[in-house]
Order: C-alpha cells, then sequence, then structure tokens
C-alpha cells in the first residue's frame, strides 16, 4: 500500500512540474466588411469561461476596406470589448495591401507605423482584462522598431507572435522585407535558444500568414527553415497558428531538408472571411501524442 501510494505521489509531482495545462482562442481575418456579425461572436467567445485569452492572427478587414485611421480606432475599441485579453497580429490586409486604390492608396509602412501607434503603445494586450507581453522593439535594440512582436507565457506555454503577413510577406518591398524578416529568424530563435526555453513544455507561434501557398520564390522560405530548426532544438510540442486562407485546417506541413516531417510541429489555419467563426484551442502535454496534445474545437454563431 506505502509503495502504491508513493508512486501516486511521484506522479502527482512529475505532472504538476512537467505538464502543461491550457485553453484559449484562436481567431482570424474577420472581421471582414460589416462587424456586426463579428461582434457577435466575440459575445459567443466572452461566454467561454475555460478559454484564457484570445489570439487574432491578423486581417482585421478585407482587402477592399479603406485602410483610414477612423476604421482601424473602430478596430482597436471593438477589439477592447473582448472580457479576458486580445492579443493582435498584424495581416497584409491591415498595412501591406493598404496602397491598392479600393483600399485608399496609404502608404503601407505609414500605415505600419499607425498600427504600432494605436495596437502595441505598451507592453499590455488588447481587452477588457489585459497581460503583460512583451516586445522585441524594446528587448533587441537594432530592431527596436518591431514593437507588434510579443511574447508572453502562461502554464509553462511560451506564446510568440510575428509580423508576417500574407501576400508572399511583402518581399516585392526587399528592403523592408529584408529587415522585417530579419527581426522575425531574430525573435524566434533567440526566444528559443534562450537558456530559460526548458522550463516551457509547449511554444505557440502566431502569424498571418499561410506560409505554404507561394511556391518557390517564397518570402517565407528563411523563416521556415529557422522554425524547424528551433523545433528540432527544442523537441517539445509546438503549435503553429496562421489565418490568411480562411478555411479551417489542422496538419503537420513542416518537413526538413531532407524530407523528414518534423513531428513536434503542427499547424492550425482559423477559419474567416465569410466564416464568422473562433477556435477553442486545448494543450494537454500530458498527452503523448501530438494529435492529443493539441485539440481544437471549431464555433460560430
Amino acid at each position: 500500500m506505502k509503495q502504491i501510494i508513493c508512486l501516486l505521489l511521484v506522479y502527482l509531482f512529475t505532472y504538476n512540474l512537467f505538464a502543461a495545462d491550457l485553453t484559449f482562442t484562436a481567431i482570424g481575418d474577420q472581421p471582414y466588411g460589416d462587424s456586426r456579425q463579428f461582434e457577435k461572436l466575440i459575445l459567443k467567445i466572452n461566454q467561454d469561461n475555460e478559454s484564457s485569452f484570445t489570439v487574432h492572427v491578423g486581417d482585421f478587414q478585407s482587402g477592399k476596406t479603406i485602410c483610414s485611421d477612423s476604421n482601424f480606432i473602430k478596430i482597436k475599441t471593438i477589439f477592447n470589448t473582448f472580457t479576458n485579453p486580445l492579443i493582435y497580429v498584424p495581416g497584409d490586409n491591415d498595412w501591406t495591401d493598404c496602397h491598392r486604390k479600393k483600399m485608399g492608396r496609404y502608404d503601407p509602412q505609414e500605415r505600419l507605423t499607425k498600427l504600432r501607434e494605436l495596437f502595441f503603445i505598451n507592453s499590455l494586450s488588447l481587452g477588457k482584462s489585459s497581460i503583460n507581453v512583451e516586445q522585441q522593439g524594446l528587448l533587441m535594440p537594432q530592431f527596436s522598431e518591431f514593437i507588434e512582436n510579443l511574447s508572453w507565457n502562461k502554464n509553462q506555454i511560451l506564446f510568440l507572435s510575428f509580423n508576417i503577413p500574407g501576400g508572399n510577406n511583402n518581399i516585392k518591398s526587399i528592403d523592408e522585407f529584408t529587415k522585417r524578416n530579419s527581426a522575425n529568424i531574430e525573435w524566434l530563435l533567440s526566444s528559443t535558444k534562450n537558456t530559460n526555453i526548458n522550463q516551457f513544455e509547449a511554444i505557440v507561434l502566431a502569424m498571418q500568414a499561410d506560409t505554404f501557398i507561394s511556391g518557390h520564390d517564397s518570402g517565407y522560405k528563411s523563416f521556415i527553415s529557422a522554425l524547424i530548426t528551433s523545433a528540432k532544438n527544442f523537441k517539445k510540442p509546438i503549435l503553429v497558428i496562421q489565418g490568411d486562407t480562411h478555411e479551417f485546417r489542422v496538419d503537420q506541413p513542416f518537413y526538413d531538408e531532407s524530407g523528414t516531417a518534423v513531428e513536434n510541429v503542427m499547424r492550425l489555419i482559423v477559419p474567416g472571411d465569410g466564416l464568422t467563426e473562433a477556435v477553442q484551442v486545448k494543450i494537454d502535454t500530458s498527452e503523448k501524442q501530438i494529435l492529443n496534445i493539441f485539440k481544437f474545437k471549431k464555433y460560430g454563431l
């Protein structure tokens, strides 16, 4: 009997030390057009007592919406109706595509500056209740402008967000792309090489782009390579959350140069555009198989 009790205590002690358990919500690519349906979805998300916070992976407007200050402010006001913290990641419709005639012919870099002024003014999330986040721009002087790249942690899980938009990562603007891509890669590698990384039982990476839709001239290739390197070094479960292509998908598309699957990485693409839906994400690292570690429940209105 004493032996059984001892084994049980060892199990409980081990579970508490080395297992991570967390529920949060992932959304993206909305609202497109009329925001009323999106606001109804927020009310439903607010009723989820399990979810600790929500991550919006970008594109808070469609590719036909004027990129005006007033619309940006309207979206921020809506984001602040989330009861729990809301973490926002910039998308291409929010800045890189704003040069389009139907979006107002804005300068994309100027629109990114405005996003930073409105949505990343300090080291706090959005939402009625907020959490502290760390900003790359404040931690790394060489990338001081990139205050939109964030990190935070909860329940032994590390979260990192990146300004990686759709539209092939804005690679056509090579000077802008080069510096931002370097910042993103450094944010990933430095975070996963940190001496404290072993305290985390899982990592979640959030970005707007579906990084597998641009072919051989991909503006995402070098970041994916860095991600694979990080995954091999970390060895524990990693979830990559993306938007951009609008249809809910869970897959494992990451392969190294030899064609070997990187088995500790799973990807979620959130629904969006005409799909006013959210995804509840549950992480339980006491499970052994990655398909059981990350569990997803899609729901709408």
